[in-house]
């Protein structure tokens, strides 16, 4: 798991979206920006969804994410094929995304 506390634009707050990691000053989980991409989306579909959230901090996150250990970390979906961009074999049958280079393409204005 990631160490948000390291992350300056993402906070934790007990009772506020029960204890999860959210963008500073909204109430967005962060995984709502993951699981967003990891669906298709681009960083400006996201901004238009969340106007609670900057770029800047996507920015800070998806960096964040970039350079964690863990950045390398779920499963394929089902029915997505693996050799599509951003996904590599890992060990056996399992295959995990990688963040950097994918999303930060994503992060481009079309």
């Amino acid at each position: 798991m990631l160490d948000w506390n390291q992350c300056a634009a993402v906070e934790r707050v007990l009772g506020k979206v029960s204890g999860a990691w959210v963008f500073r000053n909204t109430r967005i989980p962060v995984k709502a920006l993951f699981e967003n991409l990891e669906d298709g989306a681009r960083v400006e579909d996201f901004l238009q969804w969340f106007p609670g959230v900057t770029r800047e901090q996507v920015e800070r996150v998806l960096e964040h994410a970039g350079r964690s250990p863990e950045s390398v970390g779920r499963k394929a979906p089902t029915g997505r094929p693996y050799d599509s961009p951003g996904w590599s074999e890992v060990s056996g049958s399992e295959h995990r995304v990688t963040l950097g280079h994918e999303l930060s393409k994503r992060m481009a204005k079309p």
